[in-house]
């Protein structure tokens, strides 16, 4: 008995641990990666380590409170550590590394800051926090580059085939082939180094074992383990082993020797180790890679002392891989050169570098992440007083630090304190900035400055200008710099202010980064631009000025400006912005770009939206960020007036940014200004002890000044009379020496007055008037009087001056004292002064005062200086801070009409006889249009004056009461009035009906409201001819609008102060109904001109002709300008009436095209009640307009409306769908809109038309004298007929032609037939091309379509990017139409071999002409996607005639033509397209001819669907043809030869008009005439990159060519089968062989006699095949046995060979030109056996061949005009043959040679390189 077998178990698999050996121990790969961020240049404050919370008060300059707590960290002890606290403000990818409860977000890390100190830092990791890598915090970190490879490293070739190496066999290396054939080699150059690291990346590293036992039995020897040890499908670890060698390089002139100069001594230079190479290194990599695994190999060169070598210049380094590359799929062992980190081994300190070391785990992230750091940057140089974190300022004189600053400092745990201690301080500075505290005596103080981190911009400003390192210091002494005016600027800036949030922010903070290069001018004005600054340089200093309050330096009258002219010109109202966008980096979100958006409401209903954007510099807050936007839209919208004059040597005084005050007697009725004729001195011991009133007759007794004119001033008025005296000033130095004002004011009352006659200077008349100037408590005290010290007055003695107490004028002197007082010898003579009331409310104010400019540029002539100025508003500083009225301290008043006191007496309404709100119908005319005739209808407005202080009275006789503006108080001149009507409804419809016979009133808060109505007028204080006086004390103001319709008027009227506080309004209704249609519309004066598209506007000529704009835009937008013929007046008024433009409606509508300026009545769009808030109307003509299919969409839309017949269709609106299409709307009508569109959908989209621009009234009357609807709605409606006559200005009309895309060209170069190229970039150029066209197919079933520049060697285009995209920015698609063939050539029908000289292509895809006409694009035949062709008239066409293929030549073969279309996408590019082609993937299609048109977006809606994919269909016998195929304007591709050149003129652009009949000869004679296109080969798409010169595809058939007869010379016939006489001998031979069942009846037609192209067979058995039989085809089997395709290869000889017997295949390629050794060839190819093959044909069904594929071997040989290569494959897998079994007797295959394969295909590249 046998034993019982033992069962096989599976055997698991085994996968060896991923891991590599090193040393005696298993690790993984550990990647830590170390970034070095250099943040910013030294010293700065750091990363931000804590939260700073504030307390202060608006309005005051610094914080009352700062308070600062620490962040935390855990650490590596776990807990809470500050010193790592500011990790918190570190970000990695936006998430900070420690969370705000001081846990890491990130493991394994290692941060460490310097913050650049003088001295540097050297660099180390933090030594709170564990580092990795076997780095330490004690550790110096080395200087090192990185040089990123990332080249693969290749092992040596080695032998396959019997020689792959197996477990048992080794590696053999190729013969010839050395070990080190793909080393890589490197250049360090780099004498400093001390170590070079080299890293070699291990991408993978195992092999899937396929071999050894998949099963095993049990054993007892693998009971335990149950295991074999290595078996089929383990995965096992490997090795790969590589050295690095290392070599000195050095200089080949100091290879020698060195001579020292100037002596015969010669050192020899040490040479050890020259020119060897060092090493190697041996590495090996045991292990199983899975992922990427790098080995670092660290060599040390320190200690070759190259450094000052002579000659030495760095290192070469040499890597050389020892294992082979794996020959299999199941080992992998890929290695790279990934990097070479050249390391200086040198410790730096880096001086002045803020700079941020981190480490961390690699596999954290997949890339370096972004960082970002919340950081406080450079520490500047800063005042002695100032305290930089609470932002206060103290004295310099004080010797305690805390109160020198204004702010004492304290710590508390884990926080520090700054709280303010100089409330009712005085703040003195002393003009020097901190240092060290060794000695406290500013004479002694001889420290280093202190330096600390401030976010203001001016101490930040005045660093970079005086920092020797960084900034200007080099270049600018210190002396030469305003400091002190930039001390006023930084404690501007310090000032608390809203922030937007509820809390205060300083007004102006600098947070911002300089990483560029910058014009220093440039760098410096932007730093300005944080403060609202400007910076400037003027006689040697530099100056820094600001956009804030200010008093006035100087003043300017008549009689100190040249010729006492002043100019005045306003900004225009579109240089005026409504809405600001402001860019910043909001601290609120890690800085991240933010955008801050404003709105200036009441500009945005006066001007519409016009928008600026702008960026605030260094701005990190929202608050800041809208104050900038806030001054950019106040200062605009205030500071209108600029004024312009021209000043003797005063000039030279006056610097930018100075407030000057201008008193300017032409502008004012008052004339409160001249020169002075002299100070009289006052008496220097007058008493008066009893309490008389001082007279003017003996106020001799104070100060006095004679002026040069006789005024009258008011007894109770107090005035302020300023004074422009000289002083000397400095621009820099002591404190108590800065800039200041020339202008001394006093105050005086106006009793103080009296008049005088003398020898003195006056307006003629001899008396002039004499002014004193009390000192008593009214009058500010002994205050009141001249500065002498300071000021030039001349002429002037005097020792005191006397003082009084009484403050009520007029004055009593109760009290009179003496006082002391400086004076000298002066005589006050010639000085400029000026007078107005002291009370800015007083009514002489709006009539005398002078106003106050700001300085914004000087220009120095010869002896004069040019001032412009830009009118100062201080109003504008509240609005943009939000803080109290930084220019009075007096209460804002309110103004009020003379209709009672609203905020004591509660009325909602009133009505008064005389002066309450009038408003009444009124006329108006036009001389200018007809003089009194026509009469135009207005609304005139009529009220009283309005003031600030209003009396009641009761009139009993009237039984009312009776408002009035008191008494004692004169006219108010600051008053504007601000008077609007509206027609659109009630404004105040929570009191019904209003009463026309009342006024009613509204609070101020409506002020807004009713200003923004539509039409609006502003009535200037100023303006006499509205405002008139009708009383002593009192004045009306009257106005009028223009009205053109019955309705009910709202008129509202405001007083408005100058500091914007608007008063109760008024509001009264005016019902007008007795205005006649047609009695005379206001839109009959309206012109039209200027109607423009895209640049081009329709300028009209004698004979009103003219020709329709081309425009690209399927959405053109149109603009025109409005103008009013007339200017209106009422009879008896002194003013104009403005023309109510803002209300101004257009009739719009799309016509067919004219001939001439005339519109033509067929209208397709018309647009009504159309407005538009622009400064020029404007419109767009968008695609729903233009899109039929919306209008399709419209009929069943609920808001539209069908109209027919001149009229509603009746019962629309209750219709269903199939109702309204059969009600027969001719015209649609969108409800509400005022949009009417031609119910007509296939009419549209419009390409060619007219657009007629017309106003129109609120009656529907336009300015060309039609109606709203007419021939529209209303067409064949009486009284709606159009007419045209002498209206040419009162509309517009332009002609539009919304042009299709233009029709590509190709330019081709023909060679041997089918072998074509495009002509060359630089061809093109030559050719004034402005783009390069080129389009090829591939096997693939993909057309490539690419549109370039032409451009020459240089770079130079002949159209620029823009000009290029401009052809075809339209593009929605494009349609193709294409023929196919193939490449066939024949050189002679006869059978003669000597007549081949003449090349045939007869199968060469047919060329053809695509002739877009009407008639053919309409015609019933253009149906369908393909066609086949049909000779009409002698001619081949196709689709009806739309494609001519010439004249005969084609109707032997059944061409078809076909065509096709595609819809461009959003990543389409017509720069490289690449698109599905059909057929061209048949293997029986080789080349085509193709035509290419684009379509635009309106071609698109007419052809597609609203989804823009779906086609629509003609339709016609059952058969459906896209649309597109018959659309109208599509520009179709042209094929023109390579020596066309482009019609334009040299130098012309392509914008400018060319000669028509040169274009039209040149290109437009043949549009749509197609271009060759030869198949391209997939091949060598990667070895193009190379410098590619040519490939070529040889394919065979060797069993075709084997059984074609051949033609011999004798005319005898060979076949493989024997020799016969003649064909119908072989014939007959083969019939036998049929018959008796010899050979498959099926293959008997294949041997007809058919004497193929040439090819012929030598006795040898050597087929030689002539270039010319290629692609001919076998007429039977319809086989090609010869294709031959080439790219680059110009007509070349190519002579092949195939030799059958030993399997080779010789090609001979003649006429080229190669460099030798610059050429190389690339051989790819195979050769086929199919498993059924033509044996079954033969006789032996049943049996078949198993199918092979062998790679063709090659030999090359390259001559300079030829190329020689012979391919070979081996023979092993066709040694069969076909034999009857001795027992089946059926064909079984038996070893034999085989001796030919059923395909061969040959690829061959030839490759042209550089090196």
């Amino acid at each position: 008995m046998g034993s019982k077998k033992k069962q096989k178990e599976a055997r698991p698999v085994v996968t060896d641990l991923s891991a590599v050996k090193v040393g005696d121990n298993y690790v993984v790969s550990r990647g830590f990666a170390e970034t070095v961020d250099l943040i910013s240049e030294g010293e700065t404050e750091g990363i931000v380590s804590g939260n700073y919370s504030y307390q202060g008060e608006a309005n005051v300059t610094g914080y009352q409170r700062v308070d600062f707590a620490n962040y935390t960290a855990t650490g590596d002890s776990l807990t809470s550590n500050l010193d790592l606290g500011f990790l918190q403000s570190i970000y990695w990818n936006d998430v900070p590394l420690v969370d705000e409860g001081g846990f890491y977000n990130f493991p394994a890390i290692n941060v460490e800051t310097v913050n650049g100190s003088a001295v540097g830092n050297i660099p180390s990791l933090n030594s709170e926090m564990t580092s990795y890598a076997g780095v330490t915090s004690s550790d110096f970190l080395d200087l090192s580059v990185a040089r990123q490879i990332g080249e693969r490293l290749y092992g040596p070739e080695i032998q396959g085939g019997e020689e792959t190496p197996t477990d048992t066999k080794p590696a053999t290396l190729k013969p010839g082939v050395k070990i080190d054939k793909y080393s890589k080699t490197y250049t360090v150059l780099n004498k400093e180094l001390s170590k070079i690291e080299v890293n070699v990346k291990i991408q993978a590293l195992f092999e899937s074992v396929q071999s050894g036992p998949k099963t095993y039995k049990k054993t007892s020897e693998l009971k335990k383990c149950r295991k074999a040890s290595t078996g089929f499908g383990d995965t096992k670890a490997r090795t790969i082993e590589y050295n690095i060698y290392y070599q000195p390089m050095f200089d080949v002139r100091f290879e020698q020797s060195t001579t020292t100069s100037g002596s015969n001594v010669v050192t020899p230079r040490d040479t050890t180790g020259d020119g060897k190479w060092l090493g190697p290194v041996k590495e090996k990599v045991l292990g199983k890679v899975d992922d990427v695994y790098i080995r670092k190999t660290l060599i040390d060169v320190s200690a070759f002392n190259y450094r000052e070598t002579p000659g030495f210049e760095g290192w070469r380094i040499r890597i050389v891989r020892i294992t082979p590359e794996s020959l299999t799929s199941f080992l992998k062992n890929m290695s790279f050169v990934d990097s070479i980190v050249e390391i200086y081994g040198t410790t730096l300190r880096y001086p002045y570098s803020a700079m941020v070391y981190s480490q961390f785990d690699a596999r954290s992230f997949s890339r370096i992440p972004a960082r970002a750091y919340d950081t406080r940057l450079i520490k500047v140089k800063v005042p002695n007083n100032y305290n930089p974190i609470a932002k206060t300022y103290g004295n310099s004189s004080d010797t305690d630090i805390e109160d020198r600053v204004g702010c004492e400092h304290f710590y508390s745990t884990s926080k520090q304190h700054w709280i303010r201690n100089n409330t009712g301080v005085t703040v003195s500075w002393d003009g020097e900035f901190k240092r060290t505290d060794d000695n406290l005596a500013p004479a002694l103080r001889k420290g280093e400055y202190v330096r600390e981190w401030t976010d203001n911009p001016a101490w930040c400003f005045y660093d970079l200008m005086t920092n020797p390192r960084y900034g200007l210091g080099e270049y600018i002494e210190e002396d030469r710099i305003d400091k002190w005016t930039l001390y006023e600027i930084a404690q501007y800036c310090d000032c608390l202010v809203p922030d937007t949030y509820g809390g205060l922010e300083p007004r102006f903070t600098i947070n911002y980064i300089i990483t560029t290069r910058e014009d220093a001018f440039k760098v410096l004005n932007d730093l300005t631009s944080i403060f609202l600054g400007i910076a400037y340089y003027a006689n040697g200093n530099v100056f820094a000025v600001q956009d804030k309050y200010k008093d006035a330096v100087y003043q300017f009258n008549n009689s100190n400006v040249l010729e006492g002219n002043f100019t005045y010109s306003s900004s225009s109202k579109t240089a005026r912005h409504s809405v600001a966008v402001v860019r910043y980096n909001d601290k609120k979100n890690l800085f991240q770009p933010a955008i801050e958006y404003l709105e200036d409401e009441e500009s945005v209903r006066r001007y519409g939206i016009r928008e600026i954007e702008t960026t605030a510099l260094g701005a990190t807050s929202r608050g800041q960020a809208r104050r900038f936007a806030k001054w950019i839209l106040s200062s605009e919208a205030q500071e209108t007036e600029t004024v312009s004059f021209s000043a003797g040597q005063e000039g030279a005084y006056i610097m930018p940014g100075d407030v000057i005050q201008i008193y300017d007697n032409f502008r004012t009725s008052l004339k409160y200004s001249g020169r002075t004729n002299a100070v009289i001195p006052l008496t220097a011991n007058y008493t008066n002890a009893n309490p008389a009133v001082v007279t003017p007759a003996i106020s001799n007794k104070f100060n006095s000044i004679i002026i040069d004119q006789a005024l009258n001033f008011t007894d109770n008025t107090l005035y302020k009379f300023s004074l422009l005296t000289p002083t000397y000033n400095t621009n820099t130095g002591d404190a108590n020496e800065i800039r200041r004002p020339q202008i001394q004011n006093l105050l005086f009352s106006g009793a103080h007055t009296t008049t005088i006659t003398g020898n003195y200077r006056s307006d003629l008349s001899g008396v002039c008037t004499q002014i004193y100037f009390n000192t008593g408590t009214a009058f500010g005290g002994t205050g009141n009087q001249f500065d002498f010290d300071n000021y030039v007055i001349t002429g002037y003695t005097n020792t005191g001056v006397q003082t009084a107490g009484n403050d009520i004028p007029p004055l009593l002197p109760a009290e009179v004292t003496s006082a002391p007082y400086s004076g000298g010898c002066f005589s006050g003579e010639n000085l400029i002064w000026s007078v107005e009331p002291n009370d800015p409310n007083d009514a002489e104010v709006i009539s005398g005062s002078y106003s106050n400019y700001k300085v914004v540029n000087i220009a120095e002539n010869e002896g004069t200086y040019d001032i412009s100025a830009l009118a100062y508003s201080t109003g504008k500083y509240d609005e943009v801070y939000n803080s109290a009225n930084l220019t009075s301290t007096q209460a804002v008043k309110q103004p009020l009409f003379a209709t009672g006191d609203y905020r004591n007496v509660a009325q909602t309404s009133f009505y008064h006889p005389r002066q309450a709100l009038h408003v009444v119908k009124g006329t108006a005319y036009s001389e200018s249009i007809g003089g009194n005739d026509p009469v135009y209808h207005t609304v005139e407005v009529t009220i009283p004056q309005a003031g600030y202080e209003v009396s009641v009275t009761f009139d009993e006789d009237e039984d009312a009461y009776n408002y009035q503006i008191i008494k004692n108080e004169e006219a108010p001149y600051d008053i504007n009035y601000v008077i609007g009507i509206q027609s659109t409804g009630n404004p105040l419809p929570g009191l019904g009906t209003l009463n026309t016979s009342r006024t009613y009133v509204v609070p101020p808060t409506e002020y807004y409201n009713f200003k923004n109505n539509i039409n609006t007028q502003i009535i200037h204080y100023t303006d006499k001819d509205h405002v008139e006086s009708f009383d002593e004390k009192l004045s009306k103001v009257h106005t009028e609008f223009l009205i053109d319709e019955n309705a009910d008027y709202y008129v509202s009227v405001f007083a408005v102060s100058e500091t914007n506080t608007p008063s109760y309004g008024m509001v009264k209704r005016l019902t007008v109904d007795d205005i006649t249609v047609g009695l005379s519309s206001l839109v009959g004066t309206v012109s039209l001109t200027n109607l423009a598209t895209e640049g081009i506007t329709h300028v009209e000529g004698p004979d009103l002709s003219y020709k329709p704009s081309g425009i690209e835009s399927s959405e053109p937008g149109f603009e025109w300008q409005s103008s009013f013929q007339g200017i209106f007046n009422d009879e008896g008024k002194n003013f104009t009436i403005p023309f109510p433009e803002d209300i101004l409606e257009y009739r719009i509508t799309v016509r067919e095209p004219s001939s001439s300026n005339i519109p033509d009545g067929n209208v397709f769009i018309e647009i009504t009640g159309y407005n538009t808030p622009a400064a020029n109307p404007n419109f767009v003509l968008q695609q729903l307009y233009n899109n039929p299919n919306s209008i399709r969409d419209y009929i069943h839309d609920p808001y539209v409306t069908g109209w027919k017949d001149g009229e509603a269709i009746n019962g629309w609106g209750t219709m269903n769908n199939a109702a309204k299409d059969a009600a027969g709307a001719q015209w649609l009508s969108v409800s509400g809109s005022g949009f009417n569109v031609l119910n007509q959908p296939d009419r549209f989209p419009r390409r060619q038309f007219d657009v007629v621009v017309e106003a129109h009234d609120g009656q529907g009357n336009t300015s060309a004298g039609n109606k709203v609807f007419s021939n529209t709605l209303f067409t064949d409606v009486k009284g709606y007929e159009e007419s045209w006559e002498n209206k040419t200005s009162n509309y517009d009309i332009l002609g539009v032609s919304i042009d299709a895309p233009s029709g590509l060209f190709f330019a081709q170069i023909t060679g041997f037939p089918l072998k074509t190229r495009y002509i060359s970039p630089q061809t093109a150029y030559n050719r004034k091309f402005p783009y390069l066209a080129e389009t090829y197919v591939y096997p693939n079933g993909m057309l490539e379509l690419n549109i370039g520049h032409a451009q020459n060697a240089d770079g130079q285009t002949i159209s620029t990017d823009i000009e290029l995209e401009n052809m075809f920015n339209n593009t929605a698609g494009l349609v193709y139409y294409y023929t196919t063939g193939n490449n066939q050539i024949v050189f002679s029908d006869s059978e003669d071999i000597k007549a081949t000289s003449i090349p045939r292509t007869p199968k060469r895809s047919p060329e053809f002409q695509v002739r877009a006409t009407e008639d053919n694009l309409t015609s019933a035949s253009n149906i369908n996607s393909s066609d086949e062709v049909q000779m009409v008239n002698g001619e081949a066409v196709a689709f009806g005639g739309l494609v001519n293929l010439g004249k005969g030549g084609f109707s032997p073969v059944k061409n078809t033509v076909r065509r096709g279309y595609y819809i461009l996408n959003d990543s389409d590019n017509l720069s490289n397209l690449k698109i599905p082609f059909p057929n061209i993937s048949d293997h029986l299609v080789e080349n085509m001819e193709v035509t290419i048109g684009f379509f635009d977006e309106l071609h698109k809606t007419s052809a597609f669907e609203p989804d823009g994919i779906t086609p629509k269909f003609f339709e016609s016998t059952n058969l459906k043809t896209p649309l597109i195929y018959r659309l109208p304007g599509i520009n179709y591709s042209t094929s023109v030869s390579s020596d066309t050149e482009y019609p334009a003129a040299a130098g012309q652009s392509l914008d400018e008009v060319i000669d028509e009949e040169d274009y039209q000869q040149s290109f437009k004679d043949t549009p749509g005439s197609s271009v060759f296109v030869n198949e391209s080969s997939l091949m060598g798409a990667d070895d193009e990159a190379l410098s590619f010169r040519g490939w070529c595809e040889i394919e065979l058939l060797p069993w075709e060519i084997n059984n074609f007869l051949w033609n011999t010379q004798d005319g005898s016939i060979k076949t493989a089968a024997g020799d016969f006489v003649n064909g119908a001998a072989m014939i007959e031979e083969y019939q036998k062989r049929a018959d008796t069942g010899a050979m498959n009846k099926e293959y008997l037609p294949q041997y007809k006699p058919m004497g193929l192209y040439g090819i012929q067979s030598s006795p040898d058995n050597i087929i030689k095949i002539p270039l010319s039989s290629a692609h001919q085809r076998n007429p039977v089997t319809q086989t090609i046995p010869f294709k031959f395709k080439s790219k680059n290869l110009f007509n070349p000889d190519i002579s092949i060979e195939y030799k059958k017997e030993n399997q080779k295949l010789n090609v001979h390629i003649e006429g080229l030109d190669l460099d030798k050794e610059k050429t190389s060839v690339l051989i790819n190819g195979y050769a086929q056996r199919y498993a059924e093959s033509r044996d079954a044909l033969m006789g032996r069904p049943g049996n078949t061949i198993p199918a092979f594929r062998t790679p063709i071997i090659a030999d090359t040989k390259v001559n300079q005009t030829s190329l020689d290569i012979v391919g070979y494959w081996e023979n092993n897998s066709m040694e069969m043959q076909w034999k009857p079994g001795k027992e089946s007797k059926k064909f079984e295959p038996q070893p034999k040679s085989w001796t030919y394969p059923d395909k061969i295909l040959f690829q061959i590249g030839i490759l042209e390189t550089n090196e």
